[in-house]
């Protein structure tokens, strides 16, 4: 998944733990609420509005990003064609070690 759906997806939960609705979003923003909900399918921000947005409740981007890092799942094993792949090329080896 891109990082702005990541970036996106990562709002949508913090606005949905923060109790914030469309609508809550939309008179923060000055906007109508079905723009803010065609913003959201479209996964069409601009840092600005994201920034506006996490301020609202009281974050900072920097915060939101930290928050995606930590929910972002992490690769704990590898397939068995991945392993193969790793031991048949020494410095793809290295760089995984």
């Amino acid at each position: 998944m891109s990082q702005t759906r990541e970036i996106i997806k990562t709002l949508k939960s913090v606005l949905k733990e923060n109790n914030k609705t469309y609508k809550d979003v939309a008179e923060e923003l000055g906007i109508s609420e079905g723009s803010v909900k065609r913003t959201f399918a479209a996964n069409s921000f601009t840092l600005d509005r994201v920034d506006r947005i996490c301020n609202s409740i009281g974050l900072e981007l920097s915060d939101l990003l930290h928050i995606m890092d930590k929910r972002a799942s992490k690769i704990m094993e590898l397939s068995i064609d991945q392993e193969k792949q790793l031991a048949s090329d020494l410095k793809l080896f290295q760089m995984a070690v």
